[in-house]
């Protein structure tokens, strides 16, 4: 196939991408490991804690800042997106957890045994349109690949 194609960006045109956005992948050699998901929960209520924190040092109003305050609010930026990839990484691995659970109950009932054919895939993907003045969050999970076989028992 051939061909050409032209595309125009404006050059003072919003980015399609900000810092809000986010897409994870996790991709594991074996089943998800409940106690890695608890660990990063863990780790998350940490981060949200210290945001909390950080935010309730800062007046309403942003034109009110003092020098200390914008460092504290850039701080508060900072800390909000580490709480936001923290909360992606425990979706994303939650989402793993349920699949591997779903595949592992299946084949109990089913009388087989299921394994996994290649390490598992999953992703997510984290929206905020506008972020600085709502709060409307899309969150979009997808099962990449998640390719599994089944041995059926000797006397079935």
């Amino acid at each position: 196939m051939s061909g050409s194609a032209t595309v125009s960006v404006p050059a003072n045109g919003q980015p399609a991408l900000n810092n809000s956005d986010l897409t994870t992948f996790n991709v594991l050699p074996s089943l998800q490991d409940q106690s890695i998901v608890n660990q990063w929960g863990t780790v998350n209520d940490s981060e949200v804690s210290q945001l909390q924190y950080l935010v309730s040092q800062l007046p309403s109003d942003p034109s009110t800042y003092t020098t200390a305050q914008a460092a504290i609010q850039q701080q508060a930026a900072t800390a909000s997106v580490s709480a936001m990839i923290g909360t992606q990484r425990i979706l994303t691995a939650n989402f793993a957890l349920i699949s591997d659970q779903m595949a592992l109950t299946t084949a109990t009932y089913d009388q087989v045994r299921a394994y996994a054919d290649g390490p598992p895939v999953d992703s997510s993907e984290h929206i905020c349109d506008d972020c600085d003045t709502t709060s409307t969050i899309q969150f979009g999970m997808d099962l990449v690949k998640d390719d599994l076989q089944v041995l059926a028992g000797a006397r079935q």
